[in-house]
């Protein structure tokens, strides 16, 4: 039988041979578009692009806006994301100025969504953030809010925020009406039957990702049917029903080979793997991994890598080629880097033992009383590995986690504060709300790169520096601003508790030279250089070309709080500043100290 989107493929060449004009052409594929887009097949790409080509051609501006955002959704399907944000960030004030609701939201999706990928999760929250004001005022926005608020649960479900993600797709599902696209609704189920997995409520998820994947099956929506039988898999092997698992994720497989989504299918493989290794069938449990590792190594998809490794480390562990399966589980530590050296000295012993013990095996009968020792030394020690290894594995979670949530309730605040800013129109106290938010963020962006790094307690302060004296003079300058930025520091690593007063010392001294030094858009230098003066004590040196302090300047007689900030911030870093004007600008020096306490320690 005839799959839906073929009958309509049909249909619409038919019609769009018959169509009186271009107009009328352009149209249908638009409508084709909005019902079909997510089916993901060459000839409705083939169809979008007509239909942009003849949109060009008649400056038919509205719907070439339109098109654009369908040929953005198969650049990024396509892997050609640059072409995908290029074109989002070109046509997004278009669709909002022509009301093009479904395709706003759609582009806020795409742009957001690979954000997210990159891991600038601050960016991508920005994204939709900026998309909710922007359409504060509109009216018959649902088509959009359907599916901002559906991205949003995706986001809030990836961290791990059940209630946020339950919230925002159950926002998604009450904009839905009669002429959302079916995909959206499959995917919003989808969001929803993942939170009832997350909460292990089982049976709902279940009946949900039935519906589902019957649902994608009539409308031939292929992604969302494979990704809803891969999920009624993993229910199931958590359920230990490994032969319905298998049914499920085969299916899955299949969809996915059929339409060469790599790195689904990839998923699909993996999880074919890990049902034949709990079935004990390790035969098609290493073939399916080699298949797996192919794949892997080809399209270089390194997140996959891990559970690959680990997967091979057990099923050779298991046929007992332990010489194998320790160099998979090196492997797997390598990448995984959390494992300390005390772990892997226990895996090097771990590894002689078992060798031992094949060896022993083979020996004669005086060698039974030296296996049963090593047997059970070697039990000791998986103990201890595995206690080590899950210590390690919750308190890293854990510390990620934390800086994770501190940094996104801080850009939740900046939000607020921009909300609120927004509305405010005395200038001065708009400043003061600006102010705040640029302090916040110069807090926020450390434990974004805290969460980003495999070293908890101390950043990368010369990365720091640049991010944000860049994101500063943006902010203030644009784009396209004339300001020379030139950053002389070591690489260096200091705690969070030196980093932040650090940080907003520097915020608060770069903020005042873009604002005073640099007026207007006039050219400029803004210098910034770090010197180790002796153990964890350091010399920094700010300095711009602007015009520099007044002849009777005094901070103790200023009303600025920058200015008071700065000398309170110093004292809590156990520094001091001074100020002073140079042949041709201002000039700031602080003197600090690392308040790292293991530095201290050692030093004391």
């Amino acid at each position: 039988m005839q799959n839906k989107v073929k009958i309509y493929l049909d249909n619409l060449h038919e019609d769009f041979n018959s169509a009186a004009d271009d107009y009328s052409k352009v149209i249908l594929i638009i409508s084709f578009c909005r019902k079909n887009y997510s089916t993901i097949k060459e000839d409705t790409f083939h169809f979008i692009k007509k239909g942009y080509r003849l949109a060009k051609k008649n400056s038919f501006t509205r719907e070439q806006s339109t098109l654009n955002t369908y040929r953005a959704f198969y650049f990024l399907h396509y892997e050609k994301r640059k072409k995908a944000i290029s074109l989002c960030q070109e046509i997004l004030p278009d669709l909002l100025h022509y009301k093009s609701f479904f395709e706003y939201g759609l582009t806020v999706i795409i742009l957001s969504q690979i954000e997210w990928s990159k891991g600038s999760f601050e960016k991508a929250f920005s994204i939709v953030n900026n998309a909710l004001d922007d359409l504060k005022y509109k009216r018959n926005k649902s088509a959009a809010l359907v599916q901002i608020h559906w991205i949003l649960g995706v986001f809030y479900a990836d961290i791990n925020d059940v209630s946020q993600a339950y919230y925002h797709y159950s926002c998604s599902f009450k904009h839905v009406n009669k002429s959302t696209n079916i995909a959206m609704v499959a995917y919003i189920k989808i969001g929803l039957a993942g939170i009832y997995q997350k909460r292990s409520e089982y049976s709902q998820a279940i009946e949900l990702y039935r519906n589902i994947a019957n649902l994608s099956r009539e409308n031939d929506m292929w992604l969302v049917e494979s990704r809803a039988c891969y999920e009624l898999g993993l229910i199931k092997m958590s359920q230990r029903l490994f032969d319905e698992a298998e049914l499920f994720i085969s299916q899955s497989y299949r969809i996915r080979k059929k339409n060469n989504a790599i790195p689904a299918m990839l998923s699909s493989i993996i999880a074919q793997a890990e049902i034949y290794y709990e079935k004990e069938n390790y035969t098609q449990a290493e073939k399916k991994l080699n298949l797996a590792n192919d794949i892997c190594n080809e399209k270089k998809l390194k997140s996959k890598k891990l559970k690959i490794c680990q997967l091979y480390s057990k099923v050779y562990e298991a046929q007992n080629n332990f010489e194998m399966a320790f160099c998979y589980l090196k492997e797997y530590n390598v990448l995984e880097k959390e494992i300390n050296k005390h772990q892997l000295q226990n895996k090097d012993k771990y590894y002689q033992l078992k060798y031992s013990i094949q060896k022993a095996q083979k020996d004669s009968d005086s060698q039974k009383n030296l296996n049963k020792k090593l047997k059970k030394s070697n039990e000791i020690i998986l103990k201890q590995k595995n206690k080590l290894i899950n210590a390690n594995r919750e308190k890293v979670v854990l510390l990620k986690e934390i800086h994770h949530r501190v940094k996104n309730n801080l850009q939740i605040i900046t939000s607020l504060l921009s909300l609120q800013a927004f509305s405010i129109k005395d200038e001065k106290i708009r400043t003061f709300f600006n102010n705040s938010q640029y302090r916040i963020n110069s807090m926020s962006l450390i434990h974004e790169m805290l969460y980003q790094s495999d070293i908890l307690s101390e950043i990368n302060y010369k990365d720091y520096l640049n991010k944000l004296l860049n994101k500063l003079v943006y902010t203030f300058k644009g784009f396209n601003h004339n300001i020379d930025i030139l950053i002389d520091v070591p690489e260096m690593y200091l705690s969070i508790d030196t980093a932040i007063p650090l940080g907003l010392l520097i915020n608060e001294i770069v903020t005042n030279s873009l604002k005073y030094a640099f007026r207007d858009d006039m050219p400029g230098v803004l210098k910034l250089n770090i010197t180790s003066t002796e153990d964890n004590h350091y010399k920094m040196i700010i300095c711009d070309d602007g015009p520099g302090f007044s002849n009777d300047f005094n901070y103790l007689n200023s009303n600025s709080l920058g200015m008071k900030l700065i000398f309170k911030l110093a004292k809590q870093i156990s520094g001091n500043v001074k100020y002073e004007n140079l042949i041709q600008g201002a000039g700031y020096i602080v003197n600090f100290i690392d308040m790292t306490p293991s530095k201290l320690n050692s030093t004391s």
